[in-house]
């Protein structure tokens, strides 16, 4: 009944479906060469003879979270085919992995598209990465036969708000996996409480995720430029953030000249709204976009360009944690602390609270609070031992988290009997 209902209501709304996908094709938010694949018409040809997995993660952060699991399978003999919803995800595949990996965007949740992908690739199971709960693709997944999993499980609280109405639908959605393996405590605790469904394990892949990646000859590149200048780095930041960390910065810079500020846009598209921002503290700037390099003069750096997370939390003495200055919720933490560098978060770090609690109670976290940026940034300078000390504790907490993706990868692995 659920699924009728759902399918008709698709229905009904197909042509503003489309009339949205022409509109984000205008506004550059799709990948125009690519478009149709979200309507299950791919020229990629699927491996005649390898065994294949396919998971499927919505944007950048999920794919980053299952990496390892992806090397594993393909070390195993598996081809792997990895979907998204994101432009932003589909070129971040193509620079970390070999060809041995497939990219293809999720068809829409239609029947007639999902079953058409799944006729095409036929693959031997699927995993879903946190919250990608489309029902048509569930539901025509588990009829071909095709094992489920949902890892990094993770429901927002907005999802729950609406999923209320349609708790059986919501129930009947999650029954369909062989099973669930949420990011926290508090996810399991979440799904248990609205659903009665039962997860299996608790698992962060974030936390024993390896290393990002870091061009060691662009960084020996900007060391030189920047010589002894002391580097605050903001990655990962969201609209309203830069305005924040600005203001905050300019106050830092009349009391230490010897400053330079990055700012990694989590969407380098914005980045016109932030040199106007920029622009109006007079700072002087430079672009990674135009090739420029830092120097001894230059006050703010933009990072305006894709897949440098690496370079830019390697280049920072204080790494700011982007989408917690402003009501997003926070971004990853383990790569800076991989890093082994000072890391400040924001107040808003609800979507990984018990990561950050983990950390601040292990003082390798410096927490805002009721505080200005500038006021909990200035002490920090002046106290490089404090520094250290954070550096040292956030890397120590990284080495500690055990190598949990085997326990997953072993899971999945009992799928394909």
């Amino acid at each position: 009944m659920y699924f009728k209902f759902y399918n008709l209501i698709l229905l009904i709304f197909f042509p503003i479906i489309l009339i949205i996908f022409f509109f984000r094709l205008l506004n550059g938010k799709e990948d125009r060469k690519r478009l149709l694949e979200k309507f299950s018409l791919s020229s990629i040809t699927p491996p005649p003879s390898k065994k294949i997995i396919w998971f499927h993660a919505c944007s950048v952060g999920e794919v980053k979270s299952i990496y390892i699991l992806i090397k594993k399978f393909t070390q195993n003999n598996y081809s792997v085919l990895v979907t998204t919803n994101t432009h932003l995800s589909s070129i971040d595949v193509s620079n970390n992995f070999s060809k041995d990996i497939f990219h293809q965007y999720l068809p829409i949740d239609y029947n007639f598209f999902i079953k058409r992908f799944l006729n095409k690739w036929k693959p031997r199971i699927a995993v879903l990465v946190e919250s990608e709960l489309w029902p048509n693709l569930v539901n025509n997944t588990e009829k071909k036969g095709i094992p489920l999993c949902l890892i990094q499980a993770r429901i927002s609280d907005a999802s729950l708000k609406k999923w209320k109405y349609l708790g059986g639908f919501y129930k009947e959605i999650l029954r369909k996996f062989n099973f669930i393996i949420t990011q926290s405590i508090v996810e399991k605790k979440k799904i248990i409480k609205s659903s009665g469904i039962k997860v299996s394990e608790v698992i962060n892949l974030k936390n024993s995720s390896p290393k990002v990646y870091c061009d060691k000859i662009e960084r020996a590149l900007f060391k030189k430029e920047i010589g002894s200048a002391f580097i605050i780095a903001a990655v990962s930041t969201h609209e309203g953030e830069e305005k924040i960390i600005l203001k905050s910065f300019s106050k830092l810079l009349k009391r230490n000249k010897k400053l330079i500020l990055m700012l990694q846009p989590r969407h380098p598209k914005r980045k016109n709204k932030i040199l106007k921002e920029i622009k109006k503290y007079n700072f002087k700037y430079k672009q990674r976009s135009l090739k420029e390099f830092p120097d001894k003069s230059t006050n703010v750096y933009l990072f305006d360009s894709f897949g440098e997370s690496g370079l830019v939390i390697s280049i920072g003495d204080i790494i700011i944690l982007g989408g917690t200055l402003v009501p997003v919720g926070g971004h990853n933490i383990i790569e800076s602390a991989q890093f082994q560098k000072c890391i400040v978060c924001g107040p808003y770090y609800f979507k990984i609270s018990e990561l950050i609690n983990y950390f601040s109670k292990n003082s390798a976290v410096v927490l805002t609070k009721n505080k200005s940026l500038d006021q909990i940034l200035y002490p920090l300078l002046k106290d490089r031992k404090r520094m250290r000390l954070i550096e040292n504790n956030a890397k120590k907490i990284t080495l500690d988290f055990k190598e949990e993706a085997s326990l997953v990868y072993n899971k999945i692995l009992t799928l394909d009997a």
